[in-house]
């Protein structure tokens, strides 16, 4: 079983049981630790990997997208966002703050 077959599961179980937290069932994009397990929750991340590294008794939460930073069906590119710091410089790129234009969420850029 992989964790991409695990949010289906859940996505199925939620609209079976029609669970109010659930009104688009698109939105929930994965799954992730209550506790906050930075490792486990990227792997969850990874739809196509096993479950088979979750211990009996690990709570799962959804994460659900945010539905503010959907685009319409056009493409997303660096002209969408402004720059507003350089953070960080590594071997091959750097990382800028940046935000999308017209919303107030910061995000980690490299372009």
């Amino acid at each position: 079983m992989t964790c991409g077959w695990l949010v289906s599961e859940t996505i199925r179980q939620f609209t079976k049981l029609r669970f109010p937290d659930l009104s688009n069932q698109s939105s929930l994009i994965m799954l992730q630790t209550v506790d906050g397990i930075i490792t486990l929750d990227y792997w969850l991340s990874e739809l196509q990997r096993s479950v088979s590294v979750l211990r009996d008794g690990t709570v799962l939460k959804p994460f659900y997208s945010d539905t503010s930073l959907r685009m319409a069906k056009e493409k997303i590119s660096l002209q969408h966002f402004q720059m507003l710091k350089l953070i960080g410089t590594g071997g091959t790129s750097k990382v800028y703050l940046g935000k999308l234009k017209n919303v107030s969420s910061l995000l980690n850029l490299v372009p």
